[in-house]
């Protein structure tokens, strides 16, 4: 454990800290904020993702997580395995497509061969369209979300092959609130005493779209021995509601069937960033515990 680096850490403002500064030695992208700052990160090639390379991340895992990390499904030639819990970039582009039907439209009409929105798309009509920059900058609470995307509440260690397989195609499932249902559904089933006619690993299947991964989520959560357990060994308390059941990011966003399809945005801008930043300060309040500050 590198107790000087995590000190440095919790010493400046560490539930807004940006883990992508800990990847970059570019002086310029640090100084960035909010969605310039986001399509920096997302565009260039001079900053590292933080599950990649983030020294700082895997200290504070090794920290906090320490029992779960001897195991031999965490880890990949030494390297902790890790998940950006909830991403802005499919989110994104269904905004845009929702809020910007007329913009979207004259983008690919100049632009011919663009056949879906992307990020280098999203960029272009942020920098280049002044109606665009205006709204976005003017939504505080999506640029919030934007803002703590890649802060400590928004990371969580987890077993190999978990991080990439979980989120969908093109990231169309890659929300921490439909993760964690389809994980309670996993221990409610596997709990039950009666026999169910489906199995708990069906949930897994659907969820990770991947059998090569199956079985290190199921070493994961069956290390915990319960959901409760589970839900407060990773400081998911904030997503939870007082019987333990997943609070969705907005009214009616659930797994499956276009049901993730986001009903309000700004609910769901909302309630994505305070859940991020309540787990933040919960994580932070442990690393103040384990180094007896």
């Amino acid at each position: 454990m590198n107790k000087e680096m995590l000190m440095r850490f919790l010493e400046n403002n560490p539930v807004q800290f940006d883990l992508s500064n800990d990847c970059t030695k570019d002086v310029s992208y640090v100084c960035r904020e909010g969605f310039d700052k986001y399509f920096a990160y997302k565009t260039q090639n001079s900053v590292g993702d933080p599950d990649l390379k983030s020294v700082l991340l895997q200290e504070i895992y090794k920290l906090l997580w320490e029992e779960a990390l001897l195991q031999e499904w965490m880890n990949v030639r030494g390297w902790i395995q890790s998940d950006t819990m909830t991403s802005v970039q499919f989110t994104m582009a269904e905004y845009m497509k929702d809020t910007f039907c007329t913009e979207v439209k004259q983008y690919m009409c100049e632009n011919p061969r663009q056949r879906y929105v992307s990020v280098n798309m999203c960029k272009a009509m942020y920098e280049g369209m002044s109606t665009v920059n205006t709204q976005l900058n003017g939504n505080e609470n999506f640029l919030r979300f934007v803002s703590v995307y890649h802060t400590i509440g928004n990371y969580v260690p987890v077993p190999r092959g978990f991080n990439t397989a979980r989120s969908g195609n093109f990231g169309s499932h890659d929300y921490w609130d439909l993760t964690l249902m389809m994980i309670k559904e996993y221990y409610d089933l596997r709990d039950k005493k009666k026999i169910f006619r489906k199995q708990p690993e069906v949930v897994l299947e659907v969820l990770l779209n991947s059998p090569d991964s199956i079985y290190a989520c199921k070493s994961w959560l069956n290390f915990y021995e319960s959901w409760n357990e589970f839900v407060e060994k990773n400081y998911f308390q904030d997503y939870v509601d007082r019987n333990g059941n997943v609070i969705p990011f907005c009214k009616g966003h659930a797994w499956g069937n276009g049901k993730n399809k986001i009903s309000n945005y700004n609910e769901f801008f909302l309630n994505a960033w305070r859940r991020i930043e309540a787990r933040g300060y919960r994580i932070v309040s442990a690393l103040y515990n384990k180094l007896s500050i």
